[in-house]
């Protein structure tokens, strides 16, 4: 797999993730940098401290973006889902070969939808994209019965078929205004993005010096594992301001566009300090916590039997992919699952020696127990 890092912010991605914390937030919310404070602690100091300035700038893009997510609210549903998971206009993002708003025309916009309804295609019917195909949906040859039918047979919810099937019938209205949005979060940005620079220029010097495929997998090799994925062309690594602690892949069939790594400035220097200050105490009580839920126990007992993809998952459980992504983001949280891409399946296996530390700690319970009535 070749690696590509660029040295630019993606600023259509950056304003699509500014939209989307925009409308899953609440109005004048608190501003965090992480959840769970005391977990993040180092020499005394708490990462709002330590990253002050980068609390500051998130606050200013904020306070900016609210009164646009509030103008343009009827664009919610197309970017955030209703159990939180992306919304349809950012996964458009990974088949538009732009990286500004301004360059995004409405040919890009409706071969983007074209594209993304086609991948979803491909993914129920799990199969491997030929050029050909490719090339096809590109040129402008899917129908609209074709479409229709592609959405009627996804698993997605009835609400996010009808937000589809929205965009297919009036596109040029919902670009009209997407662009309108977009456009007026790109100027927000680049007006702030100056005051991140120590922080690009820390990313491009520590990706210049390991070299781009070593530099990924000091990022998310643990996090994430490919293989026998069939990515077209290189990755491309973009910093993320918006998203600064999140390393997310988006894959796209389209070589024009490439597949993209979007990976949080503060990603890394934030899982450093969390490493030294994780309390055994915390950690424990998350992973409890996660587990205390009945669907998230039974998805952890049905991957104890053997590994298990998706699709397969979700079918077992009765729930919609949406809903089980949002139990799985959950217990991959509390470091208590793994996920790897293999073909066009991702899987999911437990992290045995989590499942094992935690297991400790509950039998050293049970024997202080133990010893304490054989004393009394």
């Amino acid at each position: 797999m070749l690696v590509q890092l660029q040295s630019d912010y993606n600023h259509l991605s950056e304003a699509v993730a500014l939209a989307v914390r925009l409308f899953s937030r609440q109005e004048g919310e608190e501003v965090r940098l992480v959840e769970r404070r005391h977990l993040f602690l180092h020499d005394g100091v708490d990462a709002d401290m330590r990253f002050a300035d980068y609390k500051r700038f998130l606050e200013r893009i904020f306070a900016q973006g609210e009164p646009l997510a509030a103008q343009f609210s009827t664009l919610r549903p197309f970017f955030v889902g209703d159990a939180g998971e992306p919304g349809i206009v950012e996964v458009l993002l990974t088949h538009i070969p732009v990286t500004s708003i301004h360059d995004c025309s409405l040919a890009h916009f409706q071969r983007a939808v074209r594209l993304a309804l086609w991948q979803m295609d491909l993914m129920l019917r799990e199969g491997s994209p030929e050029p050909a195909e490719v090339n096809r949906i590109v040129r402008e040859e899917l129908s609209l019965a074709e479409a229709f039918r592609i959405v009627e047979a996804s698993e997605m919810e009835a609400d996010q078929k009808l937000l589809y099937l929205k965009l297919i019938q009036d596109s040029t209205t919902h670009y009209e205004m997407v662009r309108e949005l977009l456009g007026q979060l790109e100027a927000v940005l680049q007006q702030e993005l100056p005051s991140l620079a120590a922080y690009l220029q820390d990313f491009l010097q520590s990706s210049a010096e390991k070299g781009a495929e070593e530099f990924w997998q000091d990022a998310v090799g643990d996090y994430l594992r490919l293989e026998e994925i069939p990515i077209p062309g290189p990755v491309n690594v973009f910093p993320s301001a918006v998203n600064y602690n999140r390393a997310v892949l988006r894959i796209s069939v389209d070589q024009q566009v490439g597949s993209r790594l979007f990976l949080g400035l503060l990603f890394q220097p934030l899982n450093r300090l969390k490493q030294k200050a994780a309390r055994l105490q915390d950690v424990v009580l998350g992973q409890l916590k996660a587990i205390s839920d009945p669907t998230r126990f039974e998805i952890l007992r049905l991957l104890a039997e053997r590994t298990r993809y998706t699709k397969e998952l979700a079918e077992h459980l009765n729930l919609t992919s949406s809903t089980l992504s949002h139990h799985m983001a959950l217990l991959m949280g509390e470091d208590l699952v793994d996920i790897r891409l293999k073909g066009r399946r991702s899987y999911y296996s437990l992290r045995v020696a989590e499942l094992m530390k935690l297991a400790d700690v509950l039998q050293t319970l049970a024997r202080q127990a133990a010893q304490s009535q054989l004393e009394d």
